[in-house]
């Protein structure tokens, strides 16, 4: 099945003149420095604006994936939880999809797999940077299994992610626990002189 069959893709808000931040604006910018890490958004960076336009069908909702089309790399996030006047910058695509025939949690793992990604990479236009095009976009074929396989995938992934965060904040720790007895070592020597 393609994309488009199963969601509807949205540009991201272009604004006619350079956004800047404005302190007790209307709307949140997401941008792509927000994501501190492939698929991590960090919503307390946001940038505070105000619209110079109406931001007609673009306002992100929670279940929306956002899909970074400029750039070296081309992922996918599924927001949930947002606040409201939340927009995404024109370098992503805001796909919205029929809840009744994917997830969109699962939506989002299936565009950062491989053989999407290799479709995507050798499909976008090159010039300076990397540009998937909507209709590229809206032409990658998913794989739709059942729903309850879908939720599956998802839960066995957010599983995943979560063992990957665990092992890395025990590595931050072992790095921190052997400095200190290094440290402690240095300073018993020094006391011992």
């Amino acid at each position: 099945m393609i994309l488009a069959n199963i969601a509807e893709i949205l540009v991201g808000y272009q604004s006619r003149a350079r956004i800047a931040s404005i302190p007790g604006g209307t709307h949140k910018l997401i941008l792509g420095r927000d994501f501190v890490a492939k698929g991590i958004l960090d919503m307390d960076t946001l940038l505070t604006f105000t619209p110079d336009r109406v931001p007609d069908r673009g306002i992100i909702e929670s279940g929306d994936i956002l899909f970074q089309a400029r750039g070296r790399e081309h992922y996918a996030h599924c927001v949930e939880n947002l606040q409201s006047n939340i927009l995404a910058s024109s370098t992503f695509y805001s796909i919205r999809v029929d809840q009744g025939i994917v997830v969109p949690q699962y939506l989002a793992w299936w565009i950062n797999q491989l053989p999407a990604q290799r479709y995507l990479t050798e499909a976008s236009q090159f010039a300076s940077i990397s540009l998937v095009t909507k209709s590229v976009l809206s032409s990658l074929e998913v794989e739709v299994p059942s729903i309850k396989t879908q939720k599956l995938i998802c839960k066995t992934n957010m599983l995943v992610q979560k063992e990957a965060m665990f092992r890395n904040k025990i590595a931050e720790r072992r790095i921190q626990l052997a400095d200190a007895l290094c440290r402690h070592h240095i300073h018993q020597q020094g006391m011992n002189r």
